[in-house]
């Protein structure tokens, strides 16, 4: 509760400073919508993959960041999320992010919501966006903790342990590569990203990691795609593979179709339709339930 209160704080903040000085604070030299918006995990890129773009609009000179607020509902429960991130000199970006999960899917007494901590790290090693030959390379490290108190329905055990999850935090390592090309197909500028992730996060982490299929890591891919309509509009799609680590619990691959607004280099707004694949229920196995989680996606960034 304290997390989410001051996340609205913060947004407050910079829409109050956005009206009365007719712009945010400093860090603004890179071109609109250099700076991606934001993950559920809170670092820059799309709405489910990061990019090896650093979030804020700083340049080499500059810093600056930004905090956003996410709501994603699909048929069976609701995601909701706030982060912040901050970037040094557009080299080392800097974020924190809190997920909250409406348990009621999972049909636990006395389980009303999931929550989870991500505190992330990327650094640019090579390459620019926009003005090299070559992609912008990033690397990243994001660590991730679920903070469930111990459920006395579930024998004194967390939901992520209960579902045979190992583990209740984890880290995650990724490579990013990202660049947009120019004048391209239909003579529009193309986004173009990919990612490679050392994970073993069930659902992203909200339960868990590992389990009794797999307790070590899985290299998985992810990428994203764009065309930009002019320089406020951006329209695509993400994947996100998932690991299979639980034999209770099927994962899907996650997938979005996306557009972003860029109205000026202070706020940006995505809204998707996300098919995260099946998410079953503790009451019925997964090879029985069809019911594929589908649904909208809402996030607001406000850069600084």
């Amino acid at each position: 509760m304290i997390f989410r209160w001051m996340g609205i704080c913060i947004l407050g903040v910079l829409s109050a400073n956005a009206f009365a000085a007719g712009k945010l604070a400093t860090g603004n030299g890179r071109i609109l919508a250099t700076g991606a918006v934001t993950t559920i995990d809170g670092t820059a890129g799309g709405g489910i993959v990061p990019m090896a773009i650093l979030a804020g609009y700083g340049t080499n000179e500059q810093h600056g960041g930004v905090v956003s607020a996410s709501r994603l509902n699909t048929d069976d429960f609701a995601l909701n999320g706030f982060a912040a991130a901050w970037s040094w000199h557009n080299r080392v970006e800097f974020s924190v992010a809190r997920q909250t999960l409406d348990a009621g899917i999972f049909k636990i007494p006395d389980v009303e919501e999931l929550r989870t901590n991500n505190y992330g790290v990327k650094a640019r090693l090579f390459g620019d966006v926009l003005y090299t030959t070559v992609p912008q390379v990033s690397i990243g490290a994001m660590y991730r903790e679920s903070i469930n108190r111990d459920i006395a329905a579930l024998g004194g055990a967390t939901v992520p342990e209960a579902l045979g999850a190992k583990s209740n935090y984890g880290t995650d390592y990724y490579l990013a590569a990202t660049k947009v090309f120019i004048g391209g197909p239909f003579g529009r500028n193309w986004l173009v990203n990919g990612v490679v992730r050392s994970t073993r996060a069930n659902q992203g982490g909200l339960l868990g990691f590992g389990g009794d299929l797999d307790e070590e890591r899985s290299t998985v891919a992810e990428g994203s795609i764009g065309v930009f309509l002019n320089k406020h509009w951006l329209i695509g799609g993400e994947y996100r593979e998932q690991p299979e680590n639980l034999t209770f619990l099927h994962q899907d691959d996650w997938k979005d179709l996306f557009i972003a607004w860029f109205p000026n280099k202070q706020w940006s707004i995505t809204a998707a339709l996300v098919d995260l694949g099946e998410v079953s229920t503790a009451a019925v196995p997964y090879e029985n339930d069809d019911r594929d989680q589908r649904g909208a996606y809402l996030s607001i960034t406000g850069a600084f």
